[in-house]
């Protein structure tokens, strides 16, 4: 996909004029958005402090409950040596081994902007994630938020848009694990936008990259009826 995130197709996908004058939005539009925007952030600063006291409950919690083992232990003359540290209540496999951690703040604002996509709530969506790329644009959900707004996008027939959005995607994770389905959505999006030999290149790509997976199915359904070569 080197090849596609270069200057040949993002010069087609810029090029692609027609669409552009589907992003206006009157001023209302965008007035609603912004404020929407500074309501996600007045809540995010309230999340952030509400996961400091949970924080500090749990970390006393953890020491009370160790103080307790401890005491018995003693009591029944055990080996106190093994009663261990202090664990902040909740922490106990609290997460897979590897898994990358994800602040309770920034869960928070993807679930937000998922459930806004999934009620069917498309510009809400649009806004709730572009606000989350820009608190969190390096986090582990990053990727699939790029995904969700890219559809978000769509679902509005913002085509340039979202074919920005999946191209940026495949860019900032050419081999992340989402990466079938970002080309296979930049494919479809390139297609609607009258780019075909461009759709046809992205989705050979895909079949490339991830030919076992679910999208390079659909990919393949997609050439046959691009009439692809």
């Amino acid at each position: 996909m080197r090849a596609l995130a270069g200057a040949g197709l993002a010069s087609a996908i810029l090029a692609a004029g027609p669409a552009a004058a589907q992003q206006a939005a009157g001023g209302d539009a965008y007035a609603r958005i912004q404020k929407l925007e500074e309501e996600i952030r007045r809540l995010n600063g309230r999340v952030e402090l509400l996961e400091n006291q949970l924080r500090l409950i749990a970390e006393d919690g953890g020491r009370r409950l160790n103080d307790v083992e401890f005491r018995l232990t003693e009591l029944e003359g055990g080996d106190v040596s093994v009663v261990g540290d202090p664990i902040p209540l909740g922490r106990e496999g609290a997460a897979p081994a590897g898994a990358p951690a994800v602040a309770v703040t920034e869960q928070a604002a993807f679930d937000a902007a998922r459930a806004a996509l999934q009620e069917g709530d498309a510009a809400k969506a649009e806004a709730l994630l572009a606000a989350f790329l820009r608190d969190f644009g390096d986090g582990p959900l990053a990727d699939e938020a790029r995904l969700l707004l890219g559809r978000a996008q769509l679902a509005q027939n913002k085509l340039r848009p979202a074919a920005e959005t999946f191209l940026a995607a495949t860019t900032a994770a050419p081999d992340g694990p989402l990466v079938a389905e970002h080309l296979l959505e930049l494919g479809r999006t390139l297609a609607l936008l009258g780019q075909r030999d461009e759709a046809c290149l992205t989705f050979d790509e895909l079949l490339r990259r991830r030919p076992d997976s679910a999208p390079a199915e659909a990919a393949r359904k997609e050439r046959e009826g691009l009439g692809c070569p």
